[in-house]
């Protein structure tokens, strides 16, 4: 969850942040969020792997006549 805290004035945050100077008198936003750890780039692929396995469960079928000869195909399977 993010905590956002609006600002009016910015230069309360230049004595705590170093920001460019193109914020100075302008009204700003604060978003304070919780920092992900880092993840390596193999994990992160295993878990995008294991997390959609099985996403795709119950919502692929195949009908039950796949395998007959399509009627519109006839004269040239003779």
């Amino acid at each position: 969850m993010d905590y956002v805290l609006p600002m009016v004035e910015s230069e309360k945050l230049f004595a705590i942040f170093d920001l460019p100077q193109t914020l100075r008198n302008r009204k700003v936003e604060v978003i304070i969020r919780p920092i992900e750890p880092e993840i390596d780039a193999k994990e992160r692929i295993r878990q995008m792997r294991q997390a959609s396995r099985g996403s795709m469960k119950n919502e692929i079928w195949m009908a039950d006549d796949f395998n007959a000869p399509l009627e519109f195909m006839e004269e040239y399977m003779e």
